[in-house]
Formats: structure tokens, C-alpha cells, sequence
């Protein structure tokens, strides 16, 4: 929730594909503190994947 990123749990059946919305996704723009932390993160853990994406 801290993110605004949402949370959907879904069930594994094909027939019957049912869902649960557990956390709605917010609607505003992300404080970009996070967003160059997590950034930095994922260059760090896969820099040759984040320069592709990003390059």
C-alpha cells in the first residue's frame, strides 16, 4: 500500500478463473525517492536486464 501497487489473488482454475482484489492499486504519481531506490536495486542485482529495459 506504501507503493500504490495493487494486490489481486487469483484462483488456478482454468473452468472457473475467479479473483480477489485485496489491495486497490492508487492513482497518483510515485515519490520518485522510491522510484530511484528501486531502480538503483535492480541495476545493482541485474545490470545487463536493466540497461536493456532503460538503456
Amino acid at each position: 500500500m506504501l507503493f500504490g501497487i495493487g494486490l489481486v489473488l487469483f484462483e488456478l482454475n482454468p473452468e472457473e478463473p475467479a479473483f480477489q482484489i485485496r489491495v486497490r492499486a492508487q492513482r497518483y504519481l510515485p515519490d520518485m525517492f522510491y522510484v530511484n531506490e528501486f531502480a538503483e536495486r535492480i541495476y545493482q542485482i541485474m545490470p545487463a536486464m536493466f540497461n536493456q529495459l532503460f538503456g
